[in-house]
């Protein structure tokens, strides 16, 4: 590597560390309460070597009447060990696979096109893409399972040329089935597609493939027979009701419900190549997009339309099968999220990552590539990432400034502060009443109070009520901490009982005039989002 292109590479990879860590416990404003529970979790195998349910080292994690994943899960631990159970040692493994995705995908696609230009720019691309940005700032699985996806391909090429790879590429491949749901349609899916592409290349390595194949079938063994790792909790939360496809215009005209049912998943398909998702407000969920933006800017549309003829081009001309790869795994990877509701969704398109930037950094690439004079194209390259970092300053600066105060309630905002003032006054009450209208209130205070596993296991109380889906737990500490198991419109006032509502409940209080509101936690933008309640 040249020394100017070695000073251009330190700065892609600087600038997406900086981007991915700065502020990162604090933005987004809080931890979800999935992120607490992969932080709990962890501290309490780290801990205890049990999670928060009495099971020691489990391969998946019961949580909030479902199963988390293991990968994401252990892969905390170390940071928490090191760094303590915060908001920031939480985030910080995804925060760290974005940026090793970023090495990744210029090591990718300097071998693929044998340029390192290209790499550049893909990695350039990557860096600064508010798809890839959002999912690395908070612990989600998606940052992790597209890092080990695309090791899998990089690895498998080069198997290609030396054998002892294709195990390693099996290994990797593994294990993304078992980071995220959405990978247990791709990752098989797409391994049938690596096989039919390269299979003259397979074929001749004859038995030696049933290694590596056996590394690959454990996963696949265990994604099969182990129900906490199959999804099919998650499934269920997430399928078409027989309403929706009922009300499908095909249904209607054919009484079918396999054919409505078809239309539902080709209406999802479509619309995650729609402009609107792609290009103008991305996902629907707040704590998966800003919503300023599209999962990738508008100027990203120029370039994905280039890239795409100049992809067919190269191909042709190099006979090249990597090629038709990134075009099958862009089409491929919105079929998890087209199966089932909510769509378009960025998590469950993950695959997209990574595949549609290598299109749109091909697109920035061929037109530079097509001047003759090396000065124009250079000049060419320095004019287009300036309308990037155009682009980039206005995500980054709504990130930081508008979409805190926007979304603070998706992300269980006033729960920290909540358990602080809790944990401040601790003696003074022998009570603690926490609503839970924003969900699983108590993973909160496992979290933030640190509180050991033994402890809880011995004076836990779950909740078996028909909003137990939403709250796992109804009480701990001998009833101590209590959790939406109580009349909230007819509380009355009670030395050592403290009550935590929203405002619309404090409101509706029948002894509303008997309270002392001891604290008003407010959101980022000044609204009201609890009160904090008792007797004197």
């Amino acid at each position: 590597m040249r020394n100017w292109k070695a000073f251009v590479f330190i700065t892609i990879l600087s600038l997406t560390l900086f981007i991915r860590i700065v502020h990162l416990g604090t933005f987004p404003p809080s931890i979800s309460w999935d992120e607490a529970s992969v932080g709990y979790n962890a501290y309490s195998v780290f801990t205890s070597g049990r999670d928060e349910w009495g099971k020691f080292s489990p391969l998946a994690f019961k949580s909030f009447r479902e199963f988390k994943h293991p990968v994401h899960i252990y892969l905390t631990i170390p940071f928490i060990a090191l760094f303590g159970l915060n908001e920031w040692s939480t985030r910080l493994p995804s925060a760290l696979f974005g940026v090793a995705f970023v090495y990744l995908m210029y090591v990718l696609g300097k071998r693929i096109f044998k340029r390192e230009m290209y790499g550049l720019i893909l990695a350039s691309v990557i860096a600064i893409s508010p798809y890839a940005i959002q999912f690395s700032r908070f612990n989600h699985e998606l940052s992790i399972a597209v890092f080990l996806f695309f090791l899998g391909l990089y690895l498998f090429l080069r198997g290609l040329d030396n054998f002892k790879w294709l195990w390693a590429s099996a290994l990797f491949f593994g294990l993304t089935l078992i980071t995220y749901n959405s990978a247990k349609i791709v990752v098989p899916l797409f391994l049938i597609l690596l096989s039919a592409v390269y299979f003259k290349e397979l074929r001749k390595l004859g038995k030696k493939l049933i290694q590596p194949g056996l590394i690959f079938g454990i996963f696949l063994v265990l994604v099969i027979s182990y129900p906490g790792l199959l999804g099919s909790e998650r499934a269920k939360q997430s399928v078409f009701s027989r309403g929706d496809i009922e009300n499908t215009k095909v249904y209607k005209k054919t009484n079918s419900l396999a054919l409505g049912y078809l239309t539902l998943v080709g209406n999802n398909y479509l619309s995650h190549f729609s402009q609107n998702y792609l290009f103008v407000s991305g996902d629907s969920n707040l704590r998966h997009s800003t919503q300023s933006v599209g999962e990738f800017y508008k100027l990203d549309l120029l370039f994905l339309v280039a890239g795409i003829f100049g992809l067919i081009k190269y191909a042709l001309k190099h006979n090249s099968k990597e090629v038709l790869l990134i075009f099958l795994l862009v089409l491929i990877a919105p079929i998890p999220a087209s199966i089932v509701n909510e769509a378009p969704h960025a998590a469950r398109a993950m695959f997209m990552v990574g595949s549609m930037h290598m299109i749109i950094s091909y697109g920035i690439f061929s037109v530079f590539d097509y001047f003759k004079n090396k000065e124009v194209g250079m000049a060419f390259l320095l004019t287009i990432f300036t309308f990037y970092l155009f682009f980039f300053v206005r995500f980054i600066n709504y990130y930081f400034i508008i979409y805190a105060d926007k979304s603070a309630i998706e992300w269980q905002y006033g729960m920290k502060q909540v358990v602080d003032f809790v944990a401040n006054n601790n003696k003074k009450y022998t009570k603690v009443y926490v609503t839970r209208e924003r969900g699983q209130p108590y993973i909160f205070f496992l979290y933030y109070l640190k509180y050991p596993v033994d402890k809880l296991l011995e004076t836990v109380m779950y909740d078996t009520t028909p909003a137990s889906s939403f709250n796992t737990i109804s009480s701990f500490e001998n009833g101590k901490y209590n959790f939406g198991n109580w009349d909230i419109v007819h509380s009355i006032p009670i030395d050592g009982y403290l009550y935590v509502l929203t405002p619309f409940e404090y409101s509706g209080l029948a002894s509303k005039n008997d309270f002392v509101v001891k604290k008003v936690i407010k959101y980022p933008d000044g609204a009201d989002a609890y009160y904090i309640v008792s007797s004197y």
